[in-house]
């Protein structure tokens, strides 16, 4: 919870606590609340001891039919205390089970999980029948599990419900204690769901071959079954072995490698302490024929630890289906290179050590490690997750496991909805680069209760048709004809329109809200840790520069106050970052100066008798034509919408990114959203500043024009410029000042001047990820645009050759900017740009 907002519920719990107060009653007051004023004050009610009157006011709220917000709805439930749930309030609750939203079902089941009353085994049982979402139902199924024990589940076998004997086989494999027999009998099942899952639990039928090529078939491969050491690898994992010499140990130093030799571990990474190691024969070295199979039921990590004495080229073909991994085992005999494959279910097979069938390289040189498996099972807990639980575990956090987490299906399934370069649906917000644009307390805040923070174009819809089926999710796509909806559980579904009765856009995500309840705080931090990893703009760490103290940390200080964000070195003020300003309508930084605190760009505001006073504050980001709009002038505004990452220190780069609205004329709509991250940089010469920028749009294509207004612009200090006969431009094709640079396309260029023996001056490097060039709009009275545009004369005003942004896409603009200082007998020169300049 942000600290603000817990400061304010926590006086409003004193508040209530007294029972003496004597104003409205709270149920009148939360029915005239906003949807996100109620949900706080049923939450602050809770802790302030108020409970069973919860459960009474919302059952008479339900009596009513007074409309309740589905987040609110399920904060409710999540407040009501065992006693309301297992005494006089418990026939609500069962009503509450067969809600038609999905998510309100959850809540339920979350909450029956939470407070485990007794007797309800058959109220869940009732549920399972007629449950037919994905998730709700394996929420139920496993509580059930929970509560019943091997004797009832099975008798549960023989209902005459699918639900209900689906429910009941699935809790009786879960829990690895079930009868052979029970199974066996499951098989002839006439539901084909539940005879597939016997058949396959039985007898492995979903072995497939995931990656690698296959082997020939052996006679032997299936003789020797080797079973796993339990619970050291992931449920359900089994090997087959061509060799009966195969067999598994514990991962430690002194444990040897193979199963007929003594070399044993002398140096393991810390990560692979206690993994399941599978140690080959190395008997085998000569036997071109060798192969083994593992067979996993669940997603997991499997790790090949191969001879680094084989080179690369003669490394088998099976290998390269695995990815390198960092870090070495040492051994008695040799060191081993790491490689591993997160590997969903079914069967894996390996075979021979290296693709040369003769000395003097070995055959099955190699062995085997399986990780913990993917926490499939991510099950509801004994009580919420919170932000403050989480973060203590971030420098812990396992990243590897987060990414399998967010990927896999059996682990938080994030991928269902959310795309990951590349990977995954586009349902949900693309989170390519969100370590770039997102600090760890707003991911995990995030995942814990997506309504914190909605993105605009993923607000839960919910529409009700002609035959009384109502969904809830977001829309994908939408004709006249029909409309397609993602639900919660990543399932897509098409409306007919005129099938849709009614229709209502919700103040709620579309991502659902139950992780708080499904993750614990170590799922929870591992996602976020590896999700911070995940960055467009990494900095490299200069290997040639003169080495940053090892406290420049604190030599970085900010002041965020009302609408501007100050930025000191050394206590030297360097830049001014405005998110908003009475006259200008557009954030931008103002007022930059060196470190040493020579100013660089034109004190902001100008002095009234100044041209453009307002408009040029000293580097902005601005466009003439914009689907019309004309925001270089300020006739339209863009609107500052929060801090994406607040700004921070790490190392030695001070970071902060900003999601901004691009305003039509009018103020009624909306043209684009922007996203942008900047990260400063102290170099002995200067600064250099990373500025990446975003634009997207979820409703409508729009449009960039070509005016020459449009880019990144400076406008510098003006004893700096070339009127003033100290200052010039120079690009690096060779032109100088306007004459020499305006109009020609540039790989860079840098506008500066001399003043008390120093030269000082801004160069723009673009960086775009499509590769686009930019050309100069650059005049000797001070201003310098890098426009990435293509270029009309300089009269024309509406576009000759557009720039389309399709929906849902979106357009990245990266620029690097370095704001140096050097002596006056020196010119910049383009290696500064580089983070390995030695200046």
């Amino acid at each position: 919870m942000p600290i603000r907002l817990k400061l304010i519920q926590d006086a409003l719990v004193e508040k209530i606590s007294d029972r003496t107060y004597h104003g409205d009653p709270w149920s009148e007051r939360i029915h005239t609340m906003s949807p996100r004023g109620a949900t706080w004050m049923i939450h602050a009610l809770a802790r302030a001891g108020y409970g069973n009157e919860l459960a009474g006011w919302l059952e008479s709220f339900i009596h009513n039919k007074i409309p309740i917000p589905t987040g609110q709805l399920i904060q409710w439930i999540r407040c009501v205390p065992l006693e309301a749930i297992q005494g006089p309030y418990r026939s609500m609750f069962e009503g509450l089970l067969a809600h038609p939203e999905p998510r309100i079902r959850h809540a339920v089941v979350l909450a029956l999980r939470h407070h485990q009353p007794q007797e309800w085994s058959t109220t869940i049982a009732r549920a399972l029948e007629r449950e037919s979402d994905r998730i709700v139902y394996y929420s139920l199924w496993r509580l059930l599990g929970d509560w019943e024990n091997e004797d009832s589940l099975t008798s549960m076998l023989q209902s005459k419900s699918v639900g209900i004997r689906r429910g009941a086989l699935l809790a009786l494999l879960e829990s690895g204690q079930v009868r052979q027999s029970a199974i066996e009998s499951m098989k002839s099942d006439p539901d084909p769901s539940i005879s597939a899952l016997a058949r396959k639990w039985l007898n492995g039928a979903d072995a497939q071959i995931i990656r690698g090529n296959p082997l020939p078939e052996s006679p032997q491969l299936a003789r020797h079954t080797v079973p796993a050491p339990d619970p050291l690898t992931p449920p359900g994992t089994r090997l087959f072995s061509g060799n009966p010499k195969s067999r598994w140990v514990t991962a430690r130093p002194g444990e040897k490698t193979y199963s007929d030799r003594s070399y044993s571990i002398r140096r393991l990474p810390d990560e692979f302490m206690g993994m399941a190691l599978l140690q080959t024969p190395n008997e085998d070295d000569r036997n071109p024929e060798f192969g083994m199979e593992i067979r996993f039921d669940v997603p997991s990590r499997l790790f090949v630890a191969h001879d680094i004495r084989i080179p690369p080229a003669h490394q088998p073909a099976w290998l390269s289906a695995f990815q390198p991994y960092p870090g070495l085992i040492h051994t008695e005999d040799s060191q081993f290179q790491l490689f591993i494959m997160n590997a969903d279910p079914g069967t894996i097979q390996l075979g021979a050590n290296t693709k040369i069938p003769t000395p003097p390289y070995g055959m099955a040189n190699y062995f085997v490690l399986v990780g913990n498996s993917l926490p499939s099972n991510v099950s509801a807990q004994t009580k919420m997750t919170k932000l403050e639980d989480v973060l203590p575990l971030l420098p812990q956090a396992d990243i590897l496991r987060g990414r399998d987490l967010f990927l896999s299906t059996n682990g938080a399934a994030c991928a269902a909805c959310h795309r990951m370069d590349g990977i995954g649906n586009s349902y949900a917000p693309d989170l390519s680069g969100i370590g770039s644009r997102a600090s760890a307390d707003f991911i995990i805040s995030s995942i814990l209760d997506p309504d914190l923070a909605i993105t605009e174009g993923y607000r839960q819809v919910a529409i009700s048709t002609v035959d009384g089926g109502v969904f809830s999710g977001m829309i994908l796509n939408e004709t006249s004809r029909q409309m397609d909806l993602v639900l919660l559980n990543g399932e897509v579904v098409t409306v007919p329109r005129d099938q849709i009765e009614s229709r209502e856009t919700l103040n709620h995500s579309a991502m659902p809200g139950h992780f708080s309840m499904l993750l614990d705080a170590a799922q929870v931090a591992d996602i976020t840790r590896w999700l911070t990893t995940q960055t467009r703009i990494q900095p490299t760490p200069s290997h040639n520069q003169q080495k940053p103290p090892d406290n420049i940390t604190r030599f970085w200080k900010f002041d965020l106050q009302d609408d501007q964000l100050t930025i000191t070195w050394r206590d030297q003020d360097i830049a001014t970052y405005w998110t908003s300003h009475p006259q200008m309508s557009r954030p931008g930084f103002s007022n930059i100066h060196s470190l040493s605190g020579a100013p660089i760009t034109r004190p902001f505001p100008a002095g009234p008798e100044a041209d453009h006073q307002f408009m040029h504050p000293g580097i902005s980001l601005s466009f003439g034509w914009l689907d019309g709009h004309d925001f270089w002038r300020m006739k339209a505004r863009v609107e500052h919408l929060r801090f994406i990452q607040p700004p921070s220190v790490q190392a030695e780069t001070l970071t902060f990114s900003v999601k901004n609205r691009y305003v039509s004329t009018d103020g009624q709509s909306t043209v684009c959203y922007e996203i942008s991250q900047f990260s400063f940089h102290p170099r002995p010469f200067g600064i250099v500043l990373d500025w990446q920028s975003s634009f997207y749009s979820d409703d409508h294509d729009f449009t960039f024009g070509d005016q020459e207004e449009s880019g990144l612009a400076i406008r510098m200090a003006p004893d700096l410029i070339v009127r003033a006969g100290a200052g010039s431009i120079r690009a690096s094709h060779g032109g100088l000042n306007e004459s020499g640079t305006w109009g020609k396309s540039f790989e860079w260029i840098e506008y500066s001047g001399i003043r008390n023996g120093q030269r000082l001056g801004i160069a723009i490097q673009p960086d775009f990820p499509d590769g686009r060039t930019c050309w100069a709009h650059s005049r000797d009275y001070g201003v310098l645009v890098a426009n990435p545009f293509p270029r009309q004369s300089r009269s024309q005003r509406d576009p000759i050759h557009p720039t389309t942004i399709p929906r849902f896409q979106p357009f990245v603009m990266a620029y690097r900017l370095v704001l140096f200082e050097l002596g006056s007998d020196r010119a910049f020169t383009p290696d500064l740009f580089s983070d390995h300049s030695s200046e």
